[in-house]
């Protein structure tokens, strides 16, 4: 009889636990999730928070997340589901219809690039981060 060690599988105590390309392909993981980690932490202190707030796709209003303010908000093509912001710059769906309710179980949002939807009513709130003007600044036009 012939029998061929080549062809079957290795025995336990020479099977590698590591090989370098699994450590290479570790290291590659692990620098594109901290790549994105420190990219999507970036210093948003020159800015200014608003939600926008689309209902069917269309942009119908943008909140200003100011500190200190306390307030409902609510929009008649939608009258079901109810917004509310924080005094800490934060907002959430806290009335909704929808079987699932899972706009209302995201909870509070407030970084940019945050967002909260109801697909069930069409309704989606995101955050982002707007450029703080300074209006004292003249215009300088040179003709």
């Amino acid at each position: 009889m012939y029998n061929d060690k080549s062809d079957s599988k290795p025995s336990r105590a020479q099977r590698v636990f590591f090989r370098a390309r699994d450590l290479l392909f570790l290291a590659i993981v692990l620098a594109i999730a901290l790549t994105f980690f420190l990219l999507s932490s970036k210093d948003v202190s020159g800015s200014s928070l608003e939600a926008h707030v689309y209902i069917d796709g269309e942009l119908v209003d943008r909140i200003v997340l100011q500190a200190g303010v306390d307030k409902d908000y609510s929009y008649a093509s939608r009258p079901t589901v109810q917004l509310h912001q924080y005094a800490d710059q934060t907002v959430a769906v806290i009335v909704s219809d929808c079987p699932d309710k899972t706009c209302i179980n995201t909870g509070r949002i407030g970084k940019p690039g945050a967002f909260v939807a109801c697909v069930p009513n069409r309704f989606l709130v995101t955050i982002v981060a707007t450029e703080m003007t300074d209006t004292t600044q003249e215009v300088d036009v040179v003709t």
